[in-house]
């Protein structure tokens, strides 16, 4: 799984996904919850600053925040609906 630093209002809040079997959880301040079924593979990417991308966040507080975030989910044909790769990118803003 990836744990990520997201801010909300006054504060930073923990926020980790992981994948167990196909289903695709999320957790953010100790509270788990399945957010996505029939997701066979999950893989992060993140932009570093100078335009270099890794596979993992940026670990210490005195890292830079990566300018960009990459998710590529491998999702498991539904009997009505599409399966197949599904990717997203999203830049973030700067601070």
């Amino acid at each position: 799984g990836v744990s990520l630093q997201r801010a909300h209002a006054d504060a930073q809040r923990r926020v980790t996904y992981r994948l167990a079997g196909t289903t695709l959880h999320r957790e953010i301040d100790g509270k788990e919850r399945a957010i996505l079924h029939g997701v066979t593979a999950l893989d992060w990417r993140f932009a570093t600053a100078d335009g270099k991308w890794q596979n993992a966040p940026p670990a210490g507080e005195n890292d830079p925040r990566p300018r960009a975030v990459e998710l590529t989910m491998q999702l498991v044909p539904e009997s009505q609906g599409a399966g197949g790769r599904y990717r997203q990118m999203i830049e973030l803003p700067e601070k």
